[in-house]
């Protein structure tokens, strides 16, 4: 084939068959899709299982309270010992 007919027929719409216009924009369909699957889902937490939420289990904080206090004891039973 001669340039002029590769030319007419990747450019021309009129010719049957796909032109490059259409492979290139299936392509960039292909594409769009497969990145929208992929990245548009957000993982929740840690192997897609929800993260637990320390304000609505009372147990955890009052876990930190008492590591609070005893922090706060430690501290002063140091400055004790100086």
């Amino acid at each position: 084939m001669r340039e002029e007919e590769i030319f007419s027929r990747l450019y021309n719409k009129g010719i049957k068959g796909k032109t490059y216009e259409d492979i290139k924009q299936n392509n960039l369909k292909k594409i769009l899709e497969y990145n929208l699957n992929t990245f548009s889902q957000r993982p929740i937490g840690i192997h897609r299982h929800k993260l637990p939420k320390f304000s609505e289990n009372e147990e955890k904080n009052d876990f930190w309270k008492f590591m609070k206090i005893i922090v706060k004891i430690q501290n002063f039973l140091v400055k004790l010992n100086i």
